[in-house]
């Protein structure tokens, strides 16, 4: 709801308002260059205004599902597909990118699921905030048995860059 939204992304309270905004300062980037898509006060034009006129879209961490549900919902979800700027997304943002992504088992999600993502990348998968726990390595197998692609570990150190190839970064586990 909309006080979760402040809790999590409102300036000067949102607990995660700093660390998504501040990322983009030291690449000149000022506080009035940096727009935010706010799913509760945001009708879905301005939504797609916000995003269209953008040079950079970041997708934040989260619940992969409640995000994909909430992007169908608003109908973004082709113009985030063919957006053509730079994509950043960590987390939940990240595992959406791919066509279709799994969640491992844990605090928030009782059981392993395959879910639809945006379908910006395919041919492999990831498994963030990687710590080679048992659940995750366990995950990583089943999607290997049954999908039959790579799954990069991405630890929380870790990173890939997309463009004509992967390029990898601090610390990634590749099975």
């Amino acid at each position: 709801n909309e006080a979760d939204w402040d809790k999590q992304y409102a300036p000067g309270q949102g607990i995660w308002y700093r660390s998504n905004q501040d990322v983009f300062y030291k690449y000149g980037i000022g506080k009035d260059q940096i727009v935010w898509v706010n799913y509760f006060k945001d009708t879905i034009d301005e939504m797609k205004m916000k995003i269209l006129n953008s040079s950079i879209l970041m997708l934040t961490g989260g619940a992969p599902d409640l995000m994909m549900k909430r992007i169908k919902e608003k109908k973004l979800k082709k113009i985030i597909k063919n957006y053509k700027g730079i994509m950043i997304g960590y987390s939940a943002g990240a595992m959406i990118q791919l066509d279709l992504y799994h969640i491992s088992p844990d605090e928030d999600y009782p059981k392993f699921s395959y879910q639809n993502g945006l379908g910006c990348l395919s041919g492999f998968d990831i498994e963030p905030h990687f710590r080679r726990s048992k659940i995750q390595m366990e995950s990583i197998e089943k999607v290997k048995e049954e999908k039959g692609i790579s799954i990069y570990g991405i630890y929380e150190d870790g990173g890939m860059i997309i463009d004509k190839g992967i390029t990898c970064f601090g610390k990634i586990d590749l099975f």
